[in-house]
């Protein structure tokens, strides 16, 4: 687990990266949502902040290139067609470059990667 990468990919899908007071229950500093001490056996798994996981996998690419299936429309970012060039160097679906980043680690770098140098250009223009 990359706890900054995981942190800002949390955050950009629009879910709190809770940070809790000690006792025996815990209260979120920004959210306010109380999780139980039992809960911090499977503290990965209860939030779904880790993208070093094929459920964090799952949510991350829901989110870059979601579709609603109920109301039959993409939701996905504005940005996504532009990170897929970028590994996509010779035009096909399923390009080598593409296909390496079918795992979570790799994806989730490759997304923080690209946001990240995306903001660096668009603060630097």
């Amino acid at each position: 687990m990359n706890e900054e990468r995981d942190k800002f990919l949390t955050k950009l899908i629009g879910n709190c990266w809770h940070e809790f007071i000690n006792g025996q229950s815990s209260h979120c500093k920004y959210c306010n949502r109380i999780i139980r001490m039992i809960d911090f056996k499977c503290y990965e798994n209860f939030i779904d902040n880790n993208f070093s996981t094929w459920k964090g996998f799952g949510n991350l690419w829901e989110f870059c290139c979601g579709y609603e299936y109920e109301i039959e429309q993409k939701i996905g970012q504005d940005w996504w067609m532009d990170f897929l060039k970028q590994h996509q160097p010779f035009g096909y679906f399923m390009d080598l470059n593409f296909m390496d980043l079918i795992y979570p680690d790799r994806f989730a770098d490759s997304i923080y990667k690209y946001l990240k140098e995306r903001d660096n250009k668009l603060c630097k223009d």
